[in-house]
């Protein structure tokens, strides 16, 4: 062998190791890898996708088609959340407006001339208490704190309304409890959106990342 022949060898592997190195560089940035295997890659946390054959490592293009894919479903539970409230609404409304009734009272008399003979008050219906329709509103909605309500049985010529008292009364309580049942299942609604969200976010937040680095596919 001349003296020339290490002088080649040395070459030819210093040229292959830097079209290795020059490839690794042009590579597109979705081909590189990450140690792990979907769903578990430590790097990228619940990743779903397939690892690369006879390895244990997955593509950043994998990372990010699964984080595209996650977040997709969270924002279905987004908005499968928001459906329900607002289907919730409509009930805590009318649960609400029973417990907030009021009865309306309709002077009657019977004593032609001389009404305070036989003069009585009548129930002849029922009204909102706005202040206790919206006490209920806000505790359906936000916890706020709610108390029972009675409507008050009054004496004298009120006193023949009292068993109309006592059916009023028997459905403001009524919807009082329903509004209660209500507002569990809109409290589980409003969880079930603020934790979908805070999910979506973060993986808004890792897939601008990967993108930011050059990773699309």
């Amino acid at each position: 062998m001349n003296s020339a022949t290490p002088l080649l060898v040395l070459g030819g592997v210093a040229l292959v190791a830097g079209g290795a190195y020059l490839y690794t560089k042009a590579k597109p940035k979705a081909e590189a890898t990450v140690p792990g295997a979907p769903p578990m890659v430590p790097a990228h946390p619940g990743v779903t996708g397939r690892p690369e054959a006879g390895t244990d490592r997955t593509s950043l293009c994998q990372v990010l088609t699964g984080y595209r894919s996650q977040l997709r479903r969270f924002q279905d539970l987004m908005a499968d959340a928001q459906k329900k409230m607002r289907d919730l609404e409509g009930l805590i409304e009318g649960a609400c407006r029973t417990y907030a009734q009021e009865p309306v009272y309709t002077y009657r008399c019977n004593g032609f001339i001389v009404c305070g003979i036989n003069e009585w008050m009548e129930v002849t219906g029922v009204q909102t208490d706005q202040s206790a329709f919206n006490a209920c509103m806000a505790y359906a909605k936000t916890g706020a704190a709610l108390a029972g309500r009675q409507v008050e049985k009054r004496g004298g010529i009120y006193r023949s309304t009292w068993q109309d008292v006592d059916r009023i009364n028997a459905q403001i309580a009524q919807g009082y409890a329903q509004v209660q049942d209500l507002r569990k299942q809109y409290e589980a609604a409003q969880r079930q959106y603020e934790e979908a969200k805070a999910q979506a976010m973060e993986l808004e937040r890792r897939i601008a990342d990967l993108e930011s680095q050059g990773v699309f596919c």
